[in-house]
């Protein structure tokens, strides 16, 4: 899909689940403690990431809970959702132009906003049982969401924060 915009659109992966839950599982085993013990998985119900949780999860150390919620989809792209960039930028110039301009208050034609992508991920967040242990297999929209809220970081500063595929993110 490279050179398509797609966010909520429910989008099949370059590569296998399997393999996908293989690099997951080495992210998390390099991490300081290496625990694969976790209470809970969380996943969007896209199948790019639910598709990585089903895998994953059965692979964690003890009884470990899988949990979908749609409050964990990709940023929604409007009317720009699976329609390929150039088309987009050819076709609806003024209507990308405003979005980039505006992309934290304001999103693309009946699509989201960075801030509502926050506070859909903020509902979510303030609902988990904190005394658990959460694994959440995410969106890179929904993991710089977390990282605007937990670390109180500026949106501008979670953009150009990497985040890397198929790496591991304990909730705290």
């Amino acid at each position: 899909m490279l050179g398509t915009c797609y966010g909520s659109s429910d989008v099949a992966t370059e590569i296998s689940h399997l393999q996908a839950a293989d690099a997951a599982i080495a992210s998390l085993r390099a991490r300081g403690d290496g625990s694969l013990q976790f209470d809970c998985v969380w996943s969007s119900d896209l199948r790019r990431c639910r598709g990585l949780a089903d895998a994953l999860t059965p692979r964690l150390s003890g009884p470990v809970e899988l949990r979908t919620d749609v409050r964990l989809r990709e940023l929604d792209h409007g009317s720009f959702e699976g329609r390929a960039w150039e088309e987009i930028h050819e076709s609806e110039p003024a209507a990308l132009e405003r979005w980039g301009a505006r992309w934290r208050t304001e999103g693309p034609p009946r699509g989201e906003s960075a801030e509502m992508l926050e506070r859909r991920v903020s509902d979510w967040l303030e609902n988990l049982d904190m005394t658990r242990r959460h694994l959440l297999v995410g969106h890179a929209g929904v993991m710089r969401a977390v990282l605007v809220i937990q670390q109180e970081l500026d949106w501008a500063v979670a953009m150009a924060a990497e985040v890397p595929h198929l790496e591991a993110l304990e909730l705290t």
